[in-house]
């Protein structure tokens, strides 16, 4: 059997093919020595889907008849794709692709069955769902269902695909707000701790504008009498009167509101409170 029948039986599924390094004798070498000379050649050991023939070839040779085969329309790109794949990981010690779902990962069936279907050619869950007449009959008993398991999971996982993609991207989107909200939350907290820090400072300090001893409220109580027209009004019944702010210089009477506000609250007014709003609490 040519390995283009081989490989022309089931176009659906790929041949597997291993790979070996083989010593033969360097003809030309050992004539002209005069003694056996060996060197190394890479061959091919293609199998078919389903099956146990075997057609040896060496690499280069074959390579060369696929492509050939590939150009002809023959036998699909792809595989040629994969065999090519398979040398190349075979060359560096890796295992080779499996074109589809390898059986051995495959958990929906025992290690039994494993070992079975992979005595019937059937590397892969794909290789079981197109499981030819020649494959069903190694398989014995029980092929059926394991062909339509193997179809089944194919479309639910076909089916479900888009869905777990879509999933997973809403949970990295989820992943990354969550960290970006984190990272707000984080930034707030610490700018309310300098907040809280700034106003304990303030707090501890006195302001100069609002500072004001005992003497200083009866000084600036003289003076005022002097000042309004009726001396025994104070400059709050003054502004509940006339509603107008005494004219005379801010910084004493932003003293003399301080001072009235200590006599009545037992405190000073927060230094950013309005004089607006400083006489209307002391209108209450």
């Amino acid at each position: 059997m040519s390995v283009g029948e081989i490989l022309e039986r089931d176009e659906n599924r790929p041949a597997y093919v291993r790979f070996e390094r083989r010593a033969v004798t360097d003809s030309e070498r050992t004539l002209s020595e005069g003694h056996h000379v060996a060197k190394d050649e890479d061959y091919a050991l293609i199998t078919p889907p389903y099956s146990k023939d075997v057609v040896v070839k060496k690499v280069a040779a074959w390579f060369v008849s696929v492509e050939k085969n590939v150009r002809a329309g023959r036998i699909p790109q792809k595989h040629l794709d994969l065999w090519k794949e398979s040398y190349s990981r075979w060359q560096n010690g890796q295992e080779p692709p499996v074109d589809g779902t390898p059986i051995k990962d495959w958990s929906s069936i025992s290690p039994a069955q494993c070992k079975n279907l992979l005595n019937a050619g059937c590397r892969s869950v794909e290789d079981l769902a197109q499981a030819n007449d020649e494959a069903m009959r190694r398989l014995g008993m029980g092929a059926n269902e394991l062909k339509n398991k193997a179809k089944a999971w194919l479309q639910a996982a076909k089916d479900h695909g888009p869905l777990t993609m879509q999933i997973a991207s809403l949970e990295k989107q989820n992943e990354q707000l969550k960290g970006t909200i984190d990272s707000l939350q984080d930034q707030i907290k610490r700018f309310e701790i300098r907040m809280d820090a700034q106003s304990e400072e303030a707090g501890s300090q006195p302001s100069t504008e609002n500072t004001i001893n005992e003497r200083e409220i009866l000084d600036n109580a003289v003076k005022r009498d002097a000042f309004f027209d009726t001396p025994t009004k104070s400059p709050v019944e003054r502004y509940h009167e006339t509603e107008e702010l005494p004219v005379y210089d801010e910084k004493d009477r932003a003293r003399d509101l301080a001072g009235m506000y200590f006599q009545k609250f037992g405190k000073k007014p927060h230094h950013l409170m309005k004089e607006a709003t400083i006489l209307k609490k002391l209108q209450e």
